[in-house]
């Protein structure tokens, strides 16, 4: 695992561990310390790419307010430097199973990133979450927001934030078994 994956989930885990128990939250915000340059990079930071069908959103008991969103695996894919930085690659199929924990809860009215939706398609680079316990097979959405693809319609999916920094592809379209990444304008 390089340094900049474990400083991504030393990031992840100091966040958690200082948030308080217990509390009503009406929002959150949340930086990270990597801003991607290149769906490379993005991939690199990645342990897999899939599209999602999800099935249903829940709450998290726990120190940090989080959602986990239940999901169904449609199409999964290898891209170029996929796992490289994290030292691992998950092998996920369709019709497999997955967890995509978020920072955040359906009551509140301001995430750090859009959460799931169940109904809803995705295209999502993951990163295994590396928490204790029965979290620990779950994934989070790499970047917060800069892995997160949501459909719109048909074989195109547009990113969710727009206005941050990362220098990704605002849309990316699914041709037969490829990713088609159009530049960000």
């Amino acid at each position: 695992m390089t340094n900049r994956g474990r400083v991504v989930r030393l990031m992840m885990a100091a966040v958690l561990a200082t948030l308080p128990s217990g509390c009503a939250t009406s929002g959150m915000a949340a930086s990270r310390s990597v801003i991607y340059d290149s769906v490379e990079s993005l991939s690199a930071d990645s342990s897999a790419v899939v599209v999602v069908e999800v099935q249903a959103v829940s709450d998290v008991d726990g120190k940090a307010p989080m959602s986990a969103a239940d999901a169904v695996v449609t199409r999964a894919f290898d891209v170029p430097a996929l796992g490289r930085d994290v030292g691992s690659v998950d092998t996920l199929t369709a019709g497999a199973s997955v967890t995509v924990l978020q920072l955040g809860t359906r009551g509140m009215g301001d995430t750090p990133a859009p959460l799931l939706q169940a109904g809803e398609t995705y295209l999502l680079f993951l990163t295994p979450s590396m928490l204790d316990g029965g979290k620990r097979s779950a994934f989070f959405v790499t970047g917060g927001t800069a892995g997160l693809y949501e459909s719109s319609g048909g074989p195109d999916f547009g990113h969710v934030a727009s206005d941050d920094p990362d220098r990704l592809p605002t849309s990316v379209s699914v041709v037969t078994e490829r990713l088609v990444f159009n530049d960000k304008g």
